[in-house]
C-alpha cells in the first residue's frame, strides 16, 4: 500500500465529476485509489501501483506549477500511459501537444498516435497503416504544416491515387482539377482546420502547398519538401516505387493507408501491402500501425471496424478456394504489435511454416502475433478470467470457417514478447529459443492438445517435436 499527499484542491480535479477520472484509472491499471482529504492510498499489484504513483505525483507537480486540466485530457493521458508505461503525464502535457500554425492545438489521442508523431519527427519516411478515422492523414498534415511554419521545409506536397470506390473519374463533370479535387478533399479539410482559410488559399496559389494526383509526380524530384501520400493502399506496386523515389534532399515523406479498403481492380497488387513487406527492415523507414482503439471519429466507427474484422470481410479480396485435404499448404502471417522487444518477423514466419509441417495439422495456416505485456494481461483476463500476464495464448478458428477454407487457418498464437524475454533470461536460453518453444506450444493447443487434461500426452509430443525442430 502506497500513500501520496496532494496539494490543496487537487483531489477534486484528479478524481473528476462523480469520481469518473479515478475510476477510469483504476480500471486501466487494476489498482484501488482511496482518498481521505488530501491524502491518497494506492493498493494493487506492485507494477500497477508504481505506475499509478508516477501518474499522481506528476499530476501533483503540474498542479502546483499552475497547470489546468480537463477530465477528457486526464483520461486520454491515463489511457496512453497504461498502454505504454514508459510514457509520463508530464510528457503528455508538456511535450506531446503542438500548435502547427497558431490556429489550433493538436495532441495525440492514443499511444499509437503519439508513436506516429514521434516516428515522423525522427525518420525521413514513415508509413501509417490502419483503419479509417485513426488520424493518419490529419496528423501527417499537422506535422507538415508545423515543418513548413518552422522553415524545416519550403513546401508541402499532398498526393493521392485517383482510384474510385465504384465510380470512374471520367464520369465526373468539369476539367481535370475539378475531377481530382473530390479525391483530395480530406487533405484540404485538414489544411483549413489547421490554418486560416486566406493563408491556405495564398499558399495554394503560390504552390507552396501543392495538391496533386499521384500520376503528376512522375519524373519529378521533390527536394526540401514534406510529401504526404494518402490512401496509399490504392497505389499499384509501380506507383508506390515511383512515389518513394521522388524524394530529394531535405525532404520527408509520410505514406498513409488502410489495407482493408483496397479499391484496385481485381488482380492488381497494392503498392502499400508490397512496400510493407519489402521496406520493413530498411533503416530510416518506420511503420506505425493503428487499430480500432485509435479511432477518433464517432464512437460507432470503432464498433463498425470491429464488426467487419470479426466477420472476416474487412474490404479484402475474397479468400482463395480451399486446396485438397491432403495438400501441404502452410499460410503463415506474423504480426508484431509491440515495440519493447526486437522481433524478426520473417524469421518467425519461416519457423512457423517449419513447425506446421511436423504438428498434426495438414493443409492449414496460422497467425502468430507478438504483443505487449499489457495487451496479454487484457487477453488473459478477458478469455481465461486470470489476472496478470502469461507467455502464450492460442485462439482456434471456428470449425465452420476452417472447413470452408476461409483463410485455411488453425487460428492465432499470441505471444507476449516481454514475458518471453524474461523467461529466456530465467531459463538460461536465448530469446529465439524461448519463442520457438512458445510457437510450438501454441500450435499444439490449436491442434486440440491440452497439457492440463491429457495426462502428459501433449508434453511428450512437444518434447519429441522440439528435437525434430532442433529447439
Amino acid at each position: 500500500m502506497k500513500k501520496i499527499e496532494l496539494p490543496p484542491r487537487a483531489t477534486e480535479t484528479l478524481f473528476g465529476v462523480h469520481d469518473q477520472n479515478i475510476k477510469y484509472l483504476e480500471s486501466l491499471l487494476d489498482v484501488r485509489v482511496d482518498a481521505r482529504g488530501q491524502d491518497l492510498t494506492l493498493d494493487g499489484g506492485p507494477d500497477d501501483v508504481a505506475t499509478a504513483e508516477r501518474i499522481i505525483e506528476d499530476f501533483a507537480a503540474l498542479f502546483r506549477e499552475g497547470k489546468t486540466f480537463t477530465d477528457k485530457e486526464l483520461r486520454e493521458a491515463f489511457a496512453q500511459i497504461a498502454e505504454d508505461r514508459t510514457y509520463s503525464l508530464r510528457d503528455y502535457f508538456t511535450k506531446a501537444r503542438f500548435n502547427p500554425a497558431g490556429k489550433k492545438q493538436v495532441a495525440p489521442k492514443s499511444a499509437n498516435q503519439r508513436r506516429y508523431i514521434e516516428a515522423i519527427q525522427s525518420n525521413d519516411i514513415v508509413f501509417g497503416i490502419g483503419p479509417a478515422g485513426t488520424g493518419k492523414s490529419y496528423l501527417a498534415v499537422a506535422m507538415a504544416v508545423q515543418a513548413l511554419t518552422q522553415k524545416q521545409v519550403s513546401r508541402i506536397v499532398l498526393a493521392r491515387p485517383a482510384v474510385e470506390a465504384g465510380e470512374r473519374l471520367g464520369f465526373l463533370p468539369g476539367d481535370l482539377q475539378e475531377k481530382v479535387d473530390p479525391y483530395l478533399r480530406p487533405l484540404y479539410d485538414a489544411l483549413f482546420d489547421l490554418m486560416d482559410a486566406e493563408r491556405v488559399a495564398k499558399m495554394l496559389e503560390k504552390r507552396i502547398i501543392e495538391v496533386a494526383p499521384l500520376a503528376f509526380m512522375r519524373g519529378r524530384t521533390l527536394a526540401d519538401a514534406f510529401i504526404i501520400l494518402d490512401e496509399a493502399q490504392n497505389t499499384t506496386s509501380e506507383q508506390m516505387k515511383m512515389a518513394l523515389t521522388r524524394i530529394g534532399f531535405g525532404s520527408k515523406a509520410v505514406v498513409t493507408g488502410d489495407v482493408t479498403q483496397i479499391d484496385l481492380p481485381t488482380g492488381k497488387r497494392s503498392g502499400l501491402v508490397e512496400a510493407e513487406r519489402i521496406l520493413s527492415k530498411v533503416e530510416g523507414i518506420e511503420f506505425v500501425y493503428f487499430n480500432d482503439k485509435d479511432v477518433v471519429r464517432h464512437r460507432l466507427v470503432q464498433q463498425i471496424i470491429k464488426a467487419y474484422e470479426g466477420w472476416g470481410g474487412g474490404g479484402r479480396p475474397p479468400p482463395p478456394p480451399p486446396p485438397p485435404p491432403d495438400a501441404n499448404v502452410f499460410m503463415v502471417e506474423v504480426v508484431n504489435r509491440q515495440r519493447k522487444v526486437s522481433v524478426d518477423v520473417e524469421r518467425w514466419r519461416e519457423f512457423a511454416r517449419s513447425a506446421l509441417k511436423v504438428v498434426p495439422a495438414k493443409g492449414a495456416g496460422v497467425t502468430v502475433v507478438f504483443v505487449s505485456d499489457r495487451a496479454m494481461r487484457a487477453l488473459n483476463r478477458r478469455w481465461r478470467g486470470k489476472m496478470g500476464t502469461t507467455d502464450v495464448l492460442s485462439f482456434p478458428a471456428g470449425q465452420e470457417e476452417f472447413e470452408k477454407g476461409l483463410g485455411l487457418s488453425l487460428g492465432d498464437v499470441v505471444i507476449s514478447a516481454e514475458q518471453a524475454a524474461r523467461q529466456a533470461a530465467e531459463h538460461g536460453l536465448d530469446f529465439e529459443g524461448e519463442v520457438a518453444q512458445l510457437v510450438l506450444h501454441g500450435l499444439l493447443h490449436l491442434c486440440g492438445y491440452d497439457h492440463e487434461t491429457d495426462g502428459g500426452e501433449m508434453n511428450a509430443l512437444e518434447l519429441k517435436l522440439r528435437r525434430r525442430l532442433g529447439i
